[in-house]
């Protein structure tokens, strides 16, 4: 089972990008979304100039007490520069200091042939360190295209929420048709990987059909929107406050 991410997000990647702190409590409660922050950019100890952890401890300050839900998110590099046990710390270390789940954003990086031992470490070194964790992994949209991509090792290993970047205007599909193939696709490419939990990522861009479309087609799926940086005074932030006053 799963708790904090069975709930919507809103990817974060830096606050001064949301109108600061202030502006992103506000959307958050206004449209009834939690805030996926994020924590790290591969090892942590590159990330002084973004002040990644520091947005994240003022989030849970104030996150905590509104019953906002928080979750973390960092870019990881797997093994790639030597870094993974750097990034598991980094993990750990964002569920000790509050976030309720922490996400996986892995992508081209992780297509190598070393990826399946890279997923096995990475999830046993969370785990160990964060019992019980929720784990989530945000990759491509599918695996058909991607099949050295390690979303079997990782599901094995623990992680217990895929979560597809179906971004339209990424893949170019412009047609609802076209967008429900997508999201048909990224679902039951990651339940043959394993996944019981699948929850979208649209692509937050102003673009209020795009948003309608992919609320539509996420149907009652938890799901979450990358990316609040820029677009929280957008149009689209009223639709999201519409159909969660639908709801």
């Amino acid at each position: 089972m799963i708790g904090a991410l069975a709930r919507n997000y809103l990817w974060v990647f830096r606050l001064t990008n949301c109108g600061g702190l202030d502006r992103a409590i506000s959307v958050a409660q206004e449209t009834g979304y939690g805030i996926c922050a994020k924590f790290h950019d591969g090892d942590p100890a590159d990330d002084g100039e973004y002040g990644f952890q520091e947005d994240s401890g003022s989030l849970v300050e104030r996150c905590r007490p509104l019953g906002i839900p928080l979750i973390s998110w960092g870019y990881c590099y797997g093994d790639k520069y030597g870094n993974l046990d750097e990034e598991v710390a980094a993990a750990a270390l964002s569920l000790r200091l509050g976030a309720q789940a922490y996400i996986i954003d892995a992508e081209a990086e992780w297509e190598v042939p070393d990826a399946a031992e890279w997923a096995g470490r990475f999830m046993s070194g969370l785990l160990r360190a964060a019992p019980g964790a929720e784990v989530g992994i945000s990759t491509y949209w599918n695996l058909r295209w991607h099949a050295s991509f390690p979303a079997k090792d990782l599901a094995r290993s623990g992680c217990q929420v895929a979560i597809p970047q179906v971004y339209y205007s990424l893949a170019q599909r412009n047609t609802y048709d076209d967008r429900k193939k997508m999201h048909a696709i990224a679902s039951e490419d990651f339940k043959a990987a394993g996944y019981k939990y699948i929850s979208p990522a649209g692509e937050l861009s102003g673009n209020v059909t795009d948003t309608r479309d992919f609320l539509d087609l996420a149907g009652a799926h938890p799901h979450s929107f990358w990316l609040l940086d820029g677009y929280q005074n957008s149009t689209s932030m009223k639709v999201l406050r519409l159909n969660t006053s639908a709801r």
